[in-house]
C-alpha cells in the first residue's frame, strides 16, 4: 500500500514541495510590492524600512530562484544528487546579499535616532544569516542533502514573512 507517516515515505514529493514553496515566495513578495505600492507615499523609504523591503524579496527570490534550479535541473534528467546541489548552490548564490549588504545594512541604520530596530533582532539575523549559508553550502557540497534544501525554504519563508510583519507594523 502507499507508506503513510513512520513507513518511511515521504507524504510529499520533494517537486510537490518545492511547487508549494515557489508559490509562497511569490506570494510573500507579491504582497510586499502590493503593501509598499499602496503605502501612500512616494516609495521614499527610510533606510531601516528599504532593509526590511529588500529581506522580504531576498528569503522570496533565494526561495524562488533554489525551487526554479531543482526543476531546471530535474528537466535535465541529472539524478537527484545532483539536482540538489545545483539547487543548493544556486540558493546559496542568491542568498550571498544577506550576509554581504543586508546584515551590515541593517547594523548602519540600526543606529539611526529614529530607528525602532532592537539590538536583538541584529544578533537573530546574523544567527540566521550563518545558518541559511551552512544550510546551502551542506546542500551543495554533501550527498543526499535535499532536507538541507527544505530546512532552508522553509525557514527563508518564514523570516520573510517576519519581515514582511515588521515592515507592516514598525514605524521605520
Amino acid at each position: 500500500m502507499g507508506g503513510g507517516p513512520g513507513q518511511g515515505r515521504s507524504i510529499l514529493s520533494l517537486p510537490d514541495l518545492f511547487a508549494l514553496y515557489s508559490e509562497l515566495a511569490v506570494a510573500i513578495a507579491g504582497f510586499a510590492g502590493v503593501a509598499s505600492a499602496f503605502a501612500g507615499r512616494d516609495r521614499r523609504f527610510r533606510p531601516t524600512e528599504l532593509v526590511r523591503l529588500h529581506g522580504v524579496l531576498l528569503n522570496s527570490s533565494t526561495v524562488l530562484a533554489g525551487c526554479l534550479a531543482f526543476y531546471c535541473a530535474s528537466a535535465m534528467d541529472l539524478g537527484s544528487d545532483a539536482i540538489t546541489r545545483a539547487a543548493g548552490a544556486v540558493s546559496l548564490v542568491f542568498s550571498l546579499p544577506l550576509p554581504l549588504v543586508l546584515v551590515p545594512r541593517g547594523w548602519r541604520y540600526s543606529r539611526d535616532p529614529d530607528s525602532t530596530t532592537e539590538p536583538w533582532v541584529l544578533y537573530v539575523i546574523v544567527v540566521y544569516g550563518a545558518t541559511i549559508f551552512g544550510l546551502y553550502a551542506g546542500a551543495t557540497l554533501l550527498a543526499d542533502a535535499a532536507v538541507l534544501l527544505v530546512i532552508g525554504f522553509s525557514l527563508q519563508l518564514l523570516f520573510g514573512l517576519w519581515m514582511f510583519a515588521r515592515l507592516l507594523t514598525r514605524p521605520n
